[in-house]
């Protein structure tokens, strides 16, 4: 919300984003009054496809919101192509994707302005909260007042402005520093858990691990595993007492939404994907995860 006030973009605008994503970008968008336009993902990776957006834009359209799901970049640098040659904005919901790159470059640095969380769940957190970043100056300097009623400090009685209350609280930032100081080693953990995953998760005939690009880069939170029985191993797996989380559904199947079209890719991907326990410290609990999971596999 903060990122699409500063841009001074007006209601009604068409916003184009990714079909799959947690709902928290397109509830934004729905009461800020926009119309969003979902895109579909690409066949055989959960990421938003770059050649339908182009089919997308309109004169109408302001802003690309491109969500980074689970540390993957997907095809950002061509999107960002897409959006300075069409000449609309460009935002990144980077929540999952905090010092995630893709060909070098951190996510969040492709665009105008980029959104962070430090919720629960994420490689650093405070419980809540989060922050945007911009490398433009102008876009800088409207999100500080934005973020404080529209003040540019608490003792000016210019109160010509419109803001919001956005602001963190240094409780938080005391629980969350400490964590980016020791931030590269959480990285190496989570990659080493992922590769570990992964070598052992291809050995199996009816499950597969949703694949990142680690050594580009990403960085991947959740454990995402993919299975046309991804129903009866679902199943199996909480009479094992091992949670799981269901994919997300896709944004257009609700009404408040407003969308229409088709995305046979997203359904396919809703329908066979889950989640499995993760985390930084998750790794002692990996080997009873795998044995269930062969035992599963072998049985299916």
């Amino acid at each position: 919300m903060l990122a699409i006030m500063t841009l001074g973009i007006k209601k009604g605008s068409e916003i184009i984003m990714p079909n799959r994503s947690w709902v928290s970008p397109a509830n934004v968008l729905s009461f800020l009054g926009m119309k969003i336009k979902f895109i579909d993902m690409k066949k055989n990776s959960p990421i938003i496809d770059a050649e339908l957006i182009r089919s997308k834009i309109t004169k109408k359209t302001k802003l690309i919101l491109l969500v980074h799901l689970n540390g993957r970049g997907g095809e950002v640098e061509k999107i960002k192509k897409i959006a300075k040659k069409k000449n609309i904005f460009l935002i990144e919901d980077s929540s999952q994707s905090f010092m995630s790159k893709s060909n070098g470059n951190y996510l969040g640095n492709f665009s105008d302005i980029s959104a962070y969380s430090l919720s629960m769940g994420k490689l650093a957190s405070s419980g809540q909260g989060g922050f945007i970043t911009t490398n433009n100056k102008k876009y800088y300097s409207i999100f500080n007042r934005i973020k404080n009623n529209g003040l540019k400090n608490n003792f000016e009685t210019n109160w010509s402005n419109f803001g919001l209350n956005f602001k963190y609280t240094d409780i938080q930032a005391s629980f969350v520093i400490p964590q980016i100081e020791r931030i590269k080693k959480n990285i190496e953990k989570i990659k080493k858990n992922y590769e570990f995953m992964y070598d052992k998760i291809k050995e199996m005939k009816h499950i597969s691990l949703v694949e990142s690009k680690v050594k580009d880069g990403e960085i991947p939170l959740y454990f995402e595993c993919f299975s046309k029985k991804s129903k009866k191993i679902k199943k199996l797996l909480l009479k094992s007492g091992i949670p799981i989380r269901n994919a997300y559904p896709s944004l257009n199947k609700f009404k408040r939404f407003n969308n229409t079209d088709e995305f046979p890719n997203s359904k396919y991907f809703e329908k066979n994907t889950f989640f499995l326990p993760s985390g930084i410290d998750v790794k002692k609990n990996l080997k009873a995860i795998i044995i269930t999971l062969k035992k599963i596999d072998r049985n299916l």
